[in-house]
């Protein structure tokens, strides 16, 4: 396929469009995370957006006082603020997608040779009933120029896969991810390399202790609403999974960790070789995970033993985002790049992680909230694949998230990962 030059322009466009987008995304999440509550990420949630009037579901004046009045009018206010600009993130996140559909129309739209193909191969090599756990997905190797564009977006990968899309550098670094799992200088075979175990699970959730959730009231009096932190959550969640009692929480300090104290408190060692068995890792942290640790340390360092990494990054409030840039007014624009996504994920996978779940950019705690609980029950609890418990968010989760949120999350690996309890 050979674009227009029209369309070549339009592409740059888009792709600096995106990017300016991510990075008000940040900035929204900063200013207003802290007034998603319950279902606000889904899209089937009941708002009051059509209804301006700031007195829905107040009572009357008669029956508070002033102060609980004035309070509830601003709390209010801020709330119409934050559905406003989320509005306006949405309409242009989904004009985005619009424009890499046109643009691409030739090679991916509905009456394309390449949708035939694959829906006619589809249709005709379905799996049968008696194979469990077979499900079609789709490996996206895209020119490293434009992996930063939200492809899972795109109605063709929704319609044939069902959502069941993992996304990749090179057919080299496919193969070396699958030989990983089966290579001759370790004690995993090709079977139970792809299996995660519970006992081998780490995690670091907030590790500067940066949310301790919110409440608010801006439904009027008797409306109190309330978000749990994000340890209380993960607390909750592994209390419910097979084996989440066996899941290892890695020492934490209210700081900063080197990354040899990091491995240390993965493996025992700073090397993560010699070890037997394959290590998991899941992370919850404000602001960038490379701002943790930093990327030229990660990129010379040995991380083969690391099977998953599933690395719940780029969430915002206040204390997070005024932190992050302080760190970053101290370092060069090409360091702060480094820590962006797309080559955290690049650096992270020739380090020799074999399995990445990452953010392309930051959503609401509550949505990153309900995204683990509803990895965990289909991945942990239902025994579903990777891929497949991630194309079942929305079954296991309670309902279906908005796109400038849902999308915010990337495979690159190893999709038929299995978890066992043991």
């Amino acid at each position: 396929m050979e674009l227009s030059e029209d369309h070549r322009r339009l592409l740059q466009t888009v792709l600096y469009q995106h990017q300016q987008w991510q990075g008000e995304m940040n900035k929204f999440m900063a200013l207003h995370c802290d007034t998603f509550f319950d279902n606000d990420d889904l899209l089937s949630t009941p708002t009051t957006r059509k209804n301006s009037s700031l007195a829905t579901g107040v009572v009357s004046s008669d029956a508070m006082d002033n102060t609980s009045q004035s309070l509830n009018t601003e709390a209010q206010q801020n709330k119409s603020v934050h559905q406003k600009a989320e509005r306006a993130l949405s309409e242009r996140f989904s004009a985005l997608v619009s424009d890499i559909e046109t643009i691409f129309a030739p090679l991916l739209g509905k009456s394309s040779p390449a949708f035939r193909f694959l829906s006619d191969y589809i249709s005709t090599n379905k799996p049968t009933s008696s194979v469990v756990g077979v499900t079609w997905h789709l490996t996206l190797l895209v020119d490293f120029s434009l992996q930063n564009l939200p492809w899972e977006a795109l109605p063709l990968f929704e319609e044939l896969f069902s959502g069941k899309v993992v996304r990749d550098f090179s057919l080299h670094m496919i193969g070396h991810r699958s030989g990983a799992l089966s290579s001759p200088n370790s004690s995993n075979t090709a079977s139970s390399g792809a299996n995660v175990s519970s006992s081998t699970i780490k995690y670091l959730i907030d590790p500067f202790n940066e949310d301790s959730g919110s409440k608010s009231t801006s439904g009027g009096v008797g409306s109190l609403k309330e978000r749990k932190s994000v340890q209380d959550m993960w607390k909750n969640v592994l209390q419910t999974i097979p084996g989440g009692s066996k899941w290892t929480k890695l020492r934490q300090q209210n700081g900063l960790l080197s990354l040899e104290d990091f491995l240390l408190n993965l493996d025992g060692s700073n090397k993560l070789t010699g070890s037997s068995s394959w290590i998991n890792l899941f992370t919850f942290c404000l602001g960038r995970f490379g701002s943790l640790f930093n990327p030229k340390d990660i990129s010379i360092t040995n991380l083969e033993k690391i099977q998953l990494f599933c690395n719940l990054d780029y969430n915002y409030n206040e204390l997070s985002f005024r932190r992050q840039n302080s760190l970053d007014v101290t370092r060069k624009i090409s360091e702060v790049e480094l820590e962006s996504p797309l080559p955290m994920i690049a650096i992270m996978s020739l380090a020799g992680i074999n399995t990445l779940i990452m953010n392309a950019w930051s959503i609401p705690f509550i949505a990153q909230n309900r995204f683990f609980q509803g990895l965990c029950k289909g991945f942990a609890g239902n025994k579903e694949k990777l891929n497949q418990a991630l194309s079942n968010l929305e079954k296991n989760s309670g309902g279906k998230q908005k796109p400038l949120f849902s999308y915010a999350r990337v495979l690159y690996g190893v999709p038929s990962l299995t978890y066992s309890d043991n």
